[in-house]
């Protein structure tokens, strides 16, 4: 699915087209609002897509503090989005994380809904383009952890996860009905998840040094309410780094592997692609049981609030370690603008454009994309 993000895009040209003077009173007026209203930064959505029409909505973000929290616990931050199209599908997605005093306990997760057409090409690292169809699906999801602290910066927890797959669509005679795959007539997903997290990142938005892992091994059973037995290890590894602070510039590492075993929906595969990593690749594109990702990315500032980025991403999915090789492993590469909207909280607005599979995708969103 290919959005075009109009209303968004035409706003960063009118900035880049003011004088530097008009730019920096148009953010510092930005500020002065998000000061005002609780530091709540909010932007109008206005999308379009062939298949889904016009879309209309509102996303933002929430930085906060609670009382009596000392200087070295992070802002907590609910963030999120409402979407509706002409087409009358829905979409929102808020999701956050919270701190508490000495930052002793995290707690982080998403409550959602959406209803939305997706692209699908099958299983495996080598579908064919020719696969492509278009299918459809609600899905409910619940994800909430509590984390406590074991180490200074190390954390364990146990969360809850679930996810309802139902009023599943697709084309007739295309891949999803002929192949007949698990959840292909919708799927319910529920599991306890055992966690891992080491995070001693300076931002949680907008990293420009330190490091983050993050391992969660979610169990899922019919006991807990759902209707397929699989297990679902996701690792998630960055690393920050700014070798020449005075120029604000940070270069970015992040490795994400993920193993199912056992009976998993298509929908809980491995999925490469989207706009966190691999951008330029259509999430989804390629799916499977195993996935490995790496992506590093150059940030750093042109002037004043603007700034810039550079990546490269490789990956590929498998179904069994049998299948891991060279062979067959997906590149893709891009460039991106950032305007930074909070010198005081590093948030940025990015636009970014991915190159992968022979096509392009633009990306534009509140905070960096790891």
């Amino acid at each position: 699915m290919f959005l075009t993000y109009v209303f968004l895009l035409e706003m960063v040209i009118m900035i880049m087209l003011q004088s530097s003077a008009s730019a920096k009173a148009l953010l510092d007026s930005m500020e002065v609002i998000k000061e005002k209203k609780g530091k709540w930064f909010f932007l109008p959505i206005v999308l379009y897509s062939p298949e889904e029409s016009l879309i209309l909505g509102l996303g933002g973000v929430k930085l906060f503090k609670f009382k009596n929290e000392d200087s070295l616990t992070r802002q907590s931050h609910i963030q999120g989005s409402v979407l509706y199209t002409l087409a009358h599908q829905f979409v929102t997605e808020p999701n956050y994380i919270i701190f508490t005093n000495r930052e002793m306990y995290i707690i982080k997760g998403i409550i959602g809904f959406s209803k939305f057409p997706y692209y699908y090409w099958g299983v495996g690292n080598n579908t064919l383009n020719g696969n492509k169809e278009l299918i459809s699906y609600d899905i409910i999801k619940f994800d909430n952890s509590i984390y406590r602290k074991i180490r200074k910066k190390l954390y364990a927890g146990v969360g809850f996860r679930y996810y309802n797959m139902f009023k599943v669509a697709s084309e007739n005679s295309g891949i999803l009905e002929t192949t007949k795959i698990a959840g292909y007539k919708g799927s319910v997903a529920a599991g306890i998840n055992f966690l891992l997290l080491y995070d001693n990142r300076d931002n949680v938005l907008n990293p420009t040094r330190g490091s983050y892992l993050s391992v969660i091994n979610t169990v899922h059973a019919h006991a807990f309410g759902g209707n397929f037995n699989f297990n679902k290890l996701i690792m998630d590894v960055r690393k920050y780094i700014s070798p020449f602070p005075r120029r604000k510039q940070t270069i970015a590492f992040q490795t994400l592997f993920q193993f199912n075993a056992g009976n998993s929906p298509f929908n809980e595969l491995g999925l490469l692609g989207g706009s966190m990593m691999m951008r330029g690749y259509y999430l989804g594109r390629f799916r499977d049981n195993i996935l490995t990702a790496l992506q590093i990315e150059y940030r750093m500032n042109i002037i004043g609030r603007f700034g810039m980025t550079t990546f490269i991403s490789t990956g590929k999915v498998a179904n069994d370690f049998d299948e891991f090789h060279m062979h067959g492993i997906k590149i893709a590469y891009g460039a991106g603008l950032r305007i930074n909207v909070s010198k005081k909280d590093k948030v940025n607005l990015r636009l970014d454009y991915g190159l992968g599979n022979g096509a392009g995708l633009i990306y534009f969103a509140l905070a960096e994309s790891f």
